[in-house]
This record gives C-alpha cells, structure tokens and sequence, in this order.
C-alpha cells in the first residue's frame, strides 16, 4: 500500500497536536524531504523531537554524519532505505533506526551532556574513568559494591561535557594499553570490571584533559 507523504514543522515535535501536524502543511528549508505517517508515528513513539532529525537526502554519508554531528541530530531521513525492510529512519551512523530501536537508546546516552569523572583508589593504585551526572554519587556506589575489589575509591577529578558518553569511549581507546583487567563478585556472580586503568596520575590527567577540550 502506498504511504501517504505529509509534510511537517521543523520546529520541536508537539506530541499532543500530532494529528493537526498530519492536516497541516509546511515548506522547511530542514526538510526537504517530506515526512511519511510512518515516520511521523515512529518519531512519536520513540519521543524523538524534531530537533533531533536531520534530512540527509543528496548528501554523502561521510557529509551528513559531519553535519548532524555539528547540529546535534541523531536520525536521519531521506537517506537510503534498509535492504531488510525499506525503512528510511537511520541514525548518524548510518544503521537502520528501525530496524534496531536500541540503537536510539545508545546515541541519546552518547549525546547527553554528563561529567567525565576519575576516581582513584588508594590502596590497589587503580584508576576508574567513566561519566555520570552524579560522580560523588556513583563513588559511594562503588564502594558499597566493592567494585574491583576495593572500597576505597576518592573522586579526584570530574568535568562537565557534552556527548559525555562519546569522550568517555575516547578516553577508554586513547588509554587500551593501560587498561587493567579485573572482576569482583556481586551477587555470587563475577562481574568484569571494564573502566580500570594504572598509569600514572598525571598521565590519567593529561589524557582526560584533552579529550574533555576536544568540541
């Protein structure tokens, strides 16, 4: 069955009118590329907002990727349909949004802004580097868990970052030959501990530092 294409506001999704959206039309410098019911329900259902959604239709993948990263989109429409069912929703990164929904999920924890924290721990020399809104918080956390086998973890540094969730994987990648592989029992079930690293304090630093300036 063929879909009825409706075209919609470039301004933020109002969730509540979507049907006044559906009987309304609209010319968008943004979107070019008119909207289908079927996206417009999928955007619904995942409460995307406009805002967040990028028409891509002529541009190459590497060119769309550059500027949704600069505007902050995180799906794309007008690209070109998935080979497994001809949905049209992709995500930056160019996968089917569709197709895998917790893709949405990931980009969104990516994307929001978070503190990169360091924690330290005294007695084992192990440093733990990850994001959080609330790092006082998640220390406390870490220590009621014994999270690596020790309970002594100081928050020593934290920043406030957009897309925390993106710096904090290119931290991880920038110190993988320092990473220190470990486990702890929670729950009588060995847990691996994934966020360990032992290099000096300053190097930690350092390396934080720069990822965190990076815009």
């Amino acid at each position: 069955m063929r879909q009825t294409q409706t075209q919609t506001s470039c301004t933020t999704f109002n969730y509540k009118h979507l049907n006044s959206y559906r009987s309304h039309y609209y010319y968008s410098i943004k979107f070019p590329t008119m909207l289908t019911n079927t996206e417009i329900s999928f955007l619904n259902h995942q409460k995307i907002p406009l805002d967040l959604v990028f028409d891509v239709k002529g541009l190459s993948k590497k060119e769309y990727q550059k500027q949704m990263r600069k505007m902050g989109a995180i799906l794309a429409i007008g690209a070109t349909p998935c080979k497994a069912y001809g949905h049209t929703v992709r995500t930056r990164a160019g996968h089917c949004a569709q197709c895998d929904t917790s893709r949405i999920a990931y980009i969104l924890r990516n994307d929001s802004p978070a503190y990169i924290y360091v924690g330290y721990s005294p007695s084992c020399k192990l440093h733990k580097i990850g994001s959080s809104t609330s790092p006082s918080s998640r220390m406390k956390t870490l220590n009621g868990l014994g999270y690596a086998n020790t309970s002594d973890w100081k928050l020593i540094h934290k920043v406030k970052v957009a897309r925390a969730g993106e710096k904090e994987l290119k931290i991880h990648q920038l110190l993988k030959s320092y990473q220190y592989e470990t486990s702890y029992m929670r729950d009588g079930e060995h847990v691996n501990c994934r966020e360990i690293f032992i290099a000096s304090i300053d190097f930690i630093m350092d390396t934080v530092k720069y990822v965190c300036a990076i815009k």
